[in-house]
């Protein structure tokens, strides 16, 4: 018996490996499973993946915020490092302000718990099933402390703002030299000596940084990052503005993104206003990028995310 199940697995020919078609059905090669994919360029669905830096005070986290007024944008996540959610209250530029939701962040970790938060909620926000709406309202409850039972609307985020990056490095950089909070405020303090960061400080830094946001970008929702600004001056004085980030970190943190826009505000005019200007086109004086080829304006003038979205055709007809 044994001798003729061997004999009849000598016979049969090799199974084929099952491999997956670029539109996700079922195929069969008898080569097996590829090693990469290739497919037709295609649209699909698109987020936008967005970083914003400029001077404190001009109304970064205003135009991220606005996001929450486009239908597809919402609900929106912010992660607050730096209490930008004090910015938004009563802010006549966000209308619906019911579709944020906010974290407060004071360590890198937390940074990362969310991640792995969004990348779950992502499944069951897709899923559209009743048990998928159950997954969502028990991370919910969960997070927010309010029982399942009294939940009457149920959050499906589509975009996280991270606000800022510029205050996540820091408390990355904190983390490294494995300073606590009780040593920074001076309570349990060994040493009056306060330790300066190494190069392998800065380098595991970079790394860090960067993956992060590489894994941000990945998630299926819009990615709206905020940063400050620093600026370098060549022999004559001229000013060249970047997002305020350490050593090569400030340049290299821009491939991942779609759009990188430089926020500034104009002069007053006769009537004390102050219009906007988000700058995406890179020149001299600033760092700026578009990947859009349809976008083809230097910027914005009193940006919104409707605007931006709708000018890079990310919107259909209720982008306005």
């Amino acid at each position: 018996m044994a001798q003729a199940s061997q004999a009849a697995a000598v016979a049969a020919p090799p199974k084929p490996n099952a491999a997956v078609t670029p539109s996700g059905s079922a195929a069969v090669h008898p080569r097996g499973i590829p090693p990469f994919q290739i497919s037709p360029v295609k649209r699909g669905d698109r987020y936008l993946k967005f970083m914003i830096y400029g001077k404190h005070g001009n109304g970064k986290t205003t135009l991220a915020a606005s996001s929450a007024d486009v239908d597809e944008m919402a609900d929106v996540l912010m992660i607050d490092c730096e209490s930008g959610d004090l910015t938004i209250q009563d802010n006549a530029r966000v209308i619906h302000t019911d579709r944020i939701m906010s974290v407060k962040v004071t360590d890198w970790k937390t940074i990362g718990r969310i991640f792995e938060y969004l990348s779950a909620h992502c499944v069951h926000r897709d899923a559209k099933t009743p048990e998928a709406v159950e997954k969502l309202k028990d991370f919910q409850s969960w997070l927010t402390g309010t029982p399942v039972e009294q939940i009457d609307r149920v959050y499906r985020f589509r975009t996280v703002i991270l606000d800022s990056l510029s205050e996540a490095e820091q408390y990355n950089m904190t983390g490294l030299m494995g300073y606590t909070e009780e040593e920074l405020m001076g309570e349990k303090t060994e040493s009056d000596d306060v330790e300066v960061a190494g190069w392998g400080e800065f380098r595991k830094n970079k790394l860090m940084i960067e993956f992060l946001v590489r894994k941000f970008r990945s998630l299926p929702m819009n990615f709206i990052c905020v940063c400050a600004e620093s600026f370098v001056e060549d022999e004559i004085k001229r000013k060249t503005y970047m997002p305020a980030l350490t050593g090569k970190l400030a340049r290299t943190i821009q491939g991942p993104f779609d759009v990188v826009g430089h926020l500034s505000m104009g002069e007053k005019d006769a009537s004390g206003n102050q219009q906007r200007l988000l700058r995406v086109k890179p020149d001299n004086r600033i760092d700026a990028k578009c990947r859009f080829s349809s976008f083809q304006l230097e910027g914005f003038q009193d940006p919104t995310m409707s605007k931006i979205m709708t000018a890079v055709g990310l919107l259909g007809a209720r982008g306005s």
